[in-house]
This record gives C-alpha cells, structure tokens and sequence, in this order.
C-alpha cells in the first residue's frame, strides 16, 4: 500500500488506501469473522496493511492478535515476510482455531517467545545462525519427508509378489 498521494486528486477526505478502503475490508472480515467458530482475527499481515482494518468497528467478542517475527530481537522484513506465509500455512495444515495451538509454530527456526508476548501480540524469534541448529527444516522440508517416506511405504506395500 505503498501509493503516498495517489488519492490526493480525488475529491475526497480519505488519503490513503487504507482509509479508502478500511470499512469494506472490515466489513468482509466481520461477515467471515460471524460465519467462523473462533472469535479470532490472526493478524499475519504487516502493519501497514493492516492498519486498513478499523478495529473499533470488529464485532463484539472478536479479539485481534498480532504475530510478530524477528531475528535475534529485530524484525527482519524479508524474514517475516516468509515467516508469515510459514504461519498460514501451519495454521491451515493443523486446522487451527483457538490461539494456543500457534505457539507451538517451530518453523525455520522460529520459537514463541512468552516472555515479549501477550493476550494481543505473539512474538516469535530465532537466531542469525538458525540454519545450523537442530531444527534447520522447515516445517515444508518435514511434511515433504513424512510425505516421501509414506510414499515409500505405499509402494512396498503394492507390489507385486
């Protein structure tokens, strides 16, 4: 949403897309956050995309919680760009719906750190060096793994005697 003056043209009070187009996406994320079980709005964007949901307007109930990724205690962008995808991606194949199961995210490194977090904000972290310690793998790199070894199974399983 970097487009600093692009509405400066227009007659209009909004001059950021984000307060062009805040009650519309707000709106779309209370219709899905009303159809949903869990009352949870995991927010894995970055601030400046979400800064275009108007949290004052969120239905009742609805509790916003923001995932943090960083790099021996500083955020890295082109790391937490990733990182965020990494979540998602967890979240969805572990179907989760409640917060408690997020931190158990131990992809690329990455730790949930209690200490910097709370009911609002999870902040993950790893070191520089996270390539060579134990956990080098990413969550991808262990499901293809499981996958192949499984793969493996179902082939000596069907051939022929």
């Amino acid at each position: 949403m970097a487009t600093k003056g692009i509405l400066k043209d227009l007659k209009t009070s909004k001059k950021t897309l984000a307060s062009w187009w805040g009650k519309d996406i707000t709106s779309y994320v209370n219709s899905d956050l009303m159809k949903s079980k869990s009352k949870y709005l995991i927010n894995l964007a970055s601030d400046e995309y979400s800064s275009a949901i108007d949290k004052a307007l969120l239905c009742d109930g609805c509790k916003v919680l923001k995932i943090s990724f960083q790099e021996e205690g500083k955020v890295v962008a082109v790391h937490a760009k990733r990182a965020r995808g990494l979540m998602c991606r967890f979240i969805a194949e572990n179907e989760l719906e409640e917060p408690d199961g997020i931190k158990k995210f131990d992809w690329e490194g990455y730790k949930f750190v209690e200490s910097s977090s709370d009911d609002s904000s999870f902040v993950f972290n790893r070191s520089k060096s996270w390539k060579n310690d134990d956990h080098s793998s990413s969550g991808v790199e262990r499901k293809r793994k499981s996958t192949d070894m499984d793969n493996t199974a179902k082939k000596k399983q069907t051939k022929p005697k």
